[in-house]
């Protein structure tokens, strides 16, 4: 399916995979797919950053393990993190430390609609995000 000769055409598609796995909330996959959307150099600027930042957004969310430290530390690696309300947050994970919800408040307000949906037991993802991520970051 991803044959195009077209370079545009290449580009859409990974931005609707990486949207897709977004909305299917699985993160990590979303993630690697916008970092590398984030630095790929036939975009500009602006675009490159808005991927970036989904992809910050999308490691945050994803449940703790090895995939998700790795993109992690890869996103904490790059400089244009750095620029973020909540790179604070990145850097807790990063280093496995215990991230409290009062540390998180920034993060929040940059989610999309469909990334605070609740869960069926009436937390959202993030909740869950942040239970797993401290559970590891205890052991």
């Amino acid at each position: 399916i991803n044959s195009s000769n077209s370079p545009q055409i290449s580009l859409q598609f990974r931005e609707c995979f990486s949207r897709l796995m977004d909305f299917k909330r699985k993160f990590i996959e979303a993630a690697r797919n916008y970092f590398s959307l984030a630095c790929d150099s036939l975009l500009d600027e602006k675009d490159r950053q808005k991927y970036l930042f989904n992809s910050c957004c999308c490691a945050i969310l994803a449940k703790a393990g090895i995939q998700r430290s790795r993109i992690i530390s890869t996103l904490c690696k790059d400089e244009r993190s750095k620029e973020y309300p909540f790179y604070n947050v990145l850097q807790a994970m990063n280093s496995e430390r215990l991230v409290g919800k009062s540390n998180i408040q920034d993060f929040v307000d940059s989610l999309k609609i469909h990334q605070k949906a609740l869960l069926a037991d009436g937390s959202t993802v993030l909740d869950e995000a942040l239970m797993l991520h401290n559970l590891y970051a205890a052991r």
